[in-house]
């Protein structure tokens, strides 16, 4: 997946190499007007908490991230476009990872660096489970 501006101002969505739709400038203006100075990944389920139990909705394929290839979901080859249009994998220092319920939904630290995948992270989780009430 690639988010970036083309200098002209629409903040444009590629899902793997195919253009999925853009931000106009005129919803994004003034704010991105200059580009962007960091990118969130994030995963969210809605928890209504109904006969007061976590909801049983998983995140990603519903296996925690240490579970790795095959099992939990992942991003990966992260990278971020610089003012130069440049796209460019960011270091360790440049990432920072938080979950709000790590017991419900979790991701393997984002600083992990292959040949192969580039920058890249695990995430997931079954949500409801003795561990997640």
């Amino acid at each position: 997946m690639k988010v970036y501006d083309q200098q002209s101002g629409n903040w444009w969505v590629h899902l793997q190499g195919a253009p999925m739709g853009y931000w106009p400038k005129k919803l994004v203006a003034p704010s991105l007007d200059f580009g962007a100075r960091y990118a969130v990944v994030a995963g969210e389920i809605y928890n209504s908490k109904p006969g007061g139990q976590h909801t049983s909705t998983q995140m990603g394929s519903g296996h925690f991230a240490p579970e790795g290839f095959r099992n939990a979901s992942f991003f990966k080859n992260i990278e971020l476009a610089g003012a130069d249009s440049q796209f460019a994998t960011p270091g360790a220092h440049d990432v920072q990872a938080y979950t709000n319920r790590p017991e419900c939904y979790n991701l393997h630290p984002p600083d992990r660096k292959s040949t192969q995948w580039g920058m890249y992270f695990y995430y997931g989780g079954p949500g409801k489970s003795a561990q997640c009430t």
